[in-house]
């Protein structure tokens, strides 16, 4: 099996402990610490709430200990409105001074940037945002709750779930995961005063977190699901590289960590083949027909070979026409490193085209192979050589194609090959195809033009109304 960057799962609980450096004490309020977030009027007090130092988190160490660490800001909310302010440390303290307005008691959220409120029945209301940074601080999402009377908070618990996973590949720059059954992994979760979570409600069925090439990165989901497993997948800017379904099921409580490490073999299987409709359904991250990608994810897999991850794996695409020539140039696919492009479609009803001034798609890397089945060339017109294609280097395999009304307008003697140009050190095995109506401005090669050095194949196929203009 081919071993990726993931996936060994494990639960874990959180531990806590002190681990980040004394924090000064200020006696006086400082008003530049809370950020209003109250509309109303209504009168405000100064109050201190307090907890305990070793009762949440907001960094992690290799030992999962946490702690509170200096410039952290807290949300504090009461029914009606919010503030956020920075936490202090006073010995074996945490501080929190902020303005706020008179209520029976208090919620705190850690960290402050997460949307939340108090509803009418004193519940507190969170919502989970669907995309994250990668840093533990910013989805570790925790909670705590007090009285006016009493002002202190009891232990901080956690409101999410997290998941903890590495890559050890730097060209990758996102990763999306969901649940193998799309279900919703992230929307709002609404706790009561104990802390308990009474309601967890899936709105999106997928988590995208930035990365930065090799290294640990987190995200966090609604606590209290049982999912038949994750599916995710590896990208880069351009395209998304591999597909993956972790064979274990996930039920996490609030406040467990699913870590996710660099062993894949007998926790996962990989999903390589890809899917692509005309519009694209579902998520369009290509990994099913219910999924599928579009015309411009099928560009971006081509035009990326060597970060794609297509070899060994085939790109399925369905009925409807797609466009891989708009512009002044085939697309050329160069890859750096041996890959064979599997493309596969429906035998008559998926057409590849061109609009543009050149041919469909061209080979010059020696590296890229290209194995075709099922599918129909139409209507490119190219100034120079190839109508359709223009192959000068690697090994090619076309099978059950149609090849159509495709044609070559220079009147250079030697651009020809109104269908496909053979040159180089290129070889191609074509099987079954037809070739129908191609055409070229000068003599020989209406369909087919071979100016290579190895040997090429033809077999069983029909040839109908090529010629020359």
């Amino acid at each position: 099996m081919k071993k990726h960057s993931y996936i060994y799962a494990a639960v874990l609980g959180f531990t806590l402990a002190v681990s980040c450096a004394e924090l000064p004490y200020e006696d006086a309020f400082d008003a530049s610490d809370v950020s209003d977030g109250v509309a109303s009027d209504s009168p405000r007090v100064e109050l201190v709430f307090s907890a305990d130092l070793e009762t949440t988190k907001t960094s992690l160490g290799s030992d999962w200990s946490v702690s509170w660490c200096e410039g952290d800001l807290v949300k504090i909310l009461w029914d009606g409105g919010w503030t956020d302010t920075a936490a202090e440390r006073q010995d074996d303290k945490v501080l929190f001074k902020a303005s706020v307005e008179e209520a029976a008691g208090y919620y705190a959220i850690y960290p402050a940037s997460v949307p939340a409120q108090v509803d009418e029945t004193g519940k507190l209301v969170l919502d989970l945002p669907q995309s994250f940074s990668g840093e533990f601080g910013d989805c570790a999402v925790i909670v705590a709750y007090t009285t006016r009377e009493s002002l202190k908070f009891g232990r901080f618990r956690s409101a999410v779930s997290m998941v903890r996973f590495s890559i050890n590949d730097d060209i990758f720059t996102r990763v999306l995961f969901n649940s193998s059954d799309n279900a919703g992994i992230s929307g709002r979760i609404k706790l009561d005063k104990e802390l308990s979570v009474v309601e967890a409600q899936p709105e999106a069925a997928t988590a995208e977190i930035a990365v930065s090439g090799k290294g640990t990165y987190f995200f966090s989901m609604l606590p209290a699901l049982s999912l038949p497993g994750f599916k995710f997948k590896l990208g880069t800017s351009q395209a998304w590289t591999s597909f993956v379904i972790g064979a274990s099921p996930v039920a996490l409580a609030a406040g467990d960590i699913l870590c996710i490490n660099d062993a894949l073999d007998n926790m996962a299987q990989t999903i390589g083949d890809w899917f692509i409709t005309p519009t694209g359904a579902g998520l369009k991250d290509g990994s099913s027909w219910d999924d599928a990608g579009d015309g411009a994810m099928l560009i971006s897999l081509l035009s990326n070979l060597a970060s794609s991850g297509l070899d060994g794996h085939t790109i399925n695409v369905g009925e409807g026409s797609f466009d891989l020539g708009s512009g002044a140039s085939f697309l050329d696919l160069q890859s750096g490193s041996p890959v064979t492009v599997n493309i596969a479609g429906v035998k008559g009803k998926t057409v590849f085209t061109s609009s543009g001034t050149s041919g469909i798609l061209a080979v010059n890397d020696a590296d890229v192979s290209l194995n075709m089945k099922n599918l129909t060339f139409r209507n490119a017109s190219n100034k120079g050589r190839g109508g359709a294609f223009c192959l000068t280097a690697g090994s090619h395999s076309f099978a059950g194609c149609i090849f159509a009304d495709n044609a070559v307008t220079s009147t250079t003697a030697d651009d020809t090959g109104g269908a496909m140009y053979v040159g180089g050190t290129a070889s191609v095995h074509i099987e079954d195809c037809d070739f129908i109506a191609n055409k070229i401005a000068v003599t020989g090669g209406g369909a087919l033009a071979f100016y290579s050095t190895a040997i090429s194949t033809i077999l069983n196929c029909r040839f109908n109304g090529n010629n020359p203009d």
